[in-house]
């Protein structure tokens, strides 16, 4: 986890826990000394296992084995599941949209003086002020590692943003295959300057064949 950190990779917290779990169980001590080893009784001594009310118990295979189950109990193979691999490509999709993206957002940010500048606030509570807004939940971490930002001047913008939500000076990235309804999200794929929102778009990369938009915001045209 440390390693991708330094390399500049964002991992959800969630896979800490693993390790977390991993520290505690190992490090635990009783008294200074480890804990006794788990042991299990011989088979002779284990007491006789009860079958569930209306339930036969398994009979033994001649050698004393339990014969294997005719169905497999493993998760999912991801090569030969077809949502898997749909999810592969969609998801390396994004990636590489973003890819292109990551350019065409940092030239509008050059332009913005104060844009790279954390906010105020703590880790615990950052006070968030976006100056790039993005659909797909997924994409904030991504977008706020690649183009060098605080993640608190990164914000997800909701099918439906309430207002003052949008406004002057702020750069919104758009990709259809970063979102599960990409039709709640149509008012943003302009091919042309105009209004949305209250706040004026330009659209700095529009490509509807690939489902992407950068668009950055004024306060009116030549804003």
């Amino acid at each position: 986890m440390l390693g991708l950190a330094a390399r500049g990779i964002w991992v959800s917290v969630r896979y800490a826990d693993p390790l977390l779990l991993a520290v505690i169980l190992l490090g635990r001590r009783r008294g200074g000394r480890a804990p006794p080893p788990l042991t299990s009784p011989h088979p002779a001594d284990r007491p006789p296992m009860a079958a569930p009310p209306g339930r036969c118990p398994r009979r033994p295979s001649p050698s004393g084995s339990v014969p294997p189950s005719p169905w497999p109990s493993s998760p999912t193979f991801a090569p030969l599941d077809r949502a898997t691999r749909a999810g592969i490509v969609r998801d390396r999709s994004v990636a590489a949209h973003l890819d292109r993206a990551v350019p065409v957002i940092e030239g509008a940010l050059a332009g913005m003086p104060g844009a790279r500048e954390p906010t105020r606030g703590s880790i615990a509570e950052p006070v968030r002020d976006p100056v790039v807004l993005v659909t797909g939940t997924l994409l904030g971490p991504r977008a706020a590692v690649s183009l060098d930002l605080p993640a608190s001047r990164v914000g997800t913008l909701a099918p439906a943003p309430s207002p003052g939500t949008l406004r002057p000076g702020q750069v919104v990235y758009h990709d259809r295959a970063a979102v599960a309804d990409p039709a709640a999200y149509r008012w943003l794929e302009l091919a042309a300057p105009g209004p949305i929102g209250g706040v004026w778009a330009e659209p700095l990369l529009a490509d509807p064949s690939a489902g992407v938009w950068v668009l950055r915001l004024s306060a009116g045209p030549g804003g």
